[in-house]
């Protein structure tokens, strides 16, 4: 899971904690007797989901996932509970309605892998409940339908928000990765930095400007589409060629062999498409170096490969020795 997606679904897991906490409130108002459930049940339900919620707003700051599952389990494990400690009817039957934003929180955050055993555990616990509560009649069909309904809206949502990110990350022109696609990927190659590094890639089509003004911008964007093909036939599966914006692009190749990088980019410079050539500045990852601060000795090696040897590649020198 990215990082930005686990801290939004860590905060998220905790207002769903929260308002969890709420639906509790009204029962510990009024006498035992008359709510669903007793004072004595509403408070430990108020204070399991006011548990979780501070669990996952704690991790939410630290890279670690396993609150928001702790969470998903814990929220269908309570449902659950209620529905047994209303006793059955009309109230048993809308809170099996709150399995609903367990599903929908699973297929949205926790993949559809997760997703499908969350559904699996909610579909086991409404069964064994409705058979504790000897409402067995027509058992098969009010599990079917009650689950079913619930597992299908979580998996709209999952697979729309899939969609709306893919096209948020998706260069229109070129169907490569775009700069949000490229900024996630240098998180996480900084979070995954003690496995080997990385290496950063700029590269700059050189008269790219020319051909615009004198050939118009519809050549220019079938050149950009040629390039992006071309390229992607070079890279590796694990690494990320991104477009940057207009004829800037960027690979990050896991590792951080100079050698590797260089044999990569040679190749990225000789399958460029005829009527430019391509420029390419290169730096390494070195340890104590921010990835900003990588981005930045790549992009000034690419600035001298454009000023003194257009269509060739630039290595960037140590941290220790730049400047």
């Amino acid at each position: 899971m990215r990082e930005e997606d686990r801290q939004q679904a860590a905060l998220v897991a905790a207002v769903l904690c929260g308002v969890g906490t709420l639906f509790c409130l009204p029962n510990l108002l009024v006498a035992d007797g008359v709510a669903p459930i007793s004072r004595v049940q509403a408070a430990t339900a108020a204070a399991i989901c006011l548990l979780l919620g501070v669990c996952c707003l704690a991790g939410r700051w630290r890279r670690i996932t396993w609150p928001l599952h702790l969470t998903e389990v814990a929220g269908i494990s309570l449902v659950t509970w209620v529905l047994l400690a209303a006793g059955g009817g009309v109230i048993s039957a809308t809170t099996a309605l709150a399995y609903v934003w367990s599903s929908i929180y699973a297929f949205a955050y926790l993949g559809p892998r997760f997703a499908a055993g969350y559904a699996l555990l909610a579909t086991t616990q409404f069964t064994a409940a409705l058979v504790v509560l000897g409402e067995t009649q027509l058992l098969p069909i009010r599990v079917l339908i009650t689950m079913g309904t619930i597992t299908a809206a979580g998996a709209v949502v999952g697979v729309l928000r899939a969609r709306i990110q893919r096209l948020a990350e998706t260069d229109s022109l070129t169907g490569l990765p775009n700069r949000r696609a490229f900024e996630q990927a240098l998180d996480s190659a900084i979070a995954r930095r003690r496995a080997g590094g990385f290496t950063i890639a700029l590269l700059d089509l050189d008269g790219f400007k020319q051909l615009n003004d004198t050939a118009g911008h519809e050549a220019g964007d079938d050149l950009l589409r040629d390039a992006a093909v071309a390229w992607q036939e070079v890279v590796r599966r694990g690494d990320l060629l991104a477009r940057l914006g207009g004829d800037e692009f960027v690979v990050v190749l896991p590792g951080s062999s100079p050698a590797r990088a260089h044999e990569v980019t040679r190749r990225l410079v000789e399958v460029t498409p005829p009527g430019v050539t391509t420029s390419v500045g290169v730096a390494v990852w070195h340890p104590g170096e921010s990835a900003r601060d990588t981005v930045r000795r790549a992009d000034q090696a690419l600035y001298r490969a454009k000023r003194t040897h257009p269509g060739t590649v630039d290595i960037a020198p140590t941290p220790a020795l730049a400047g």
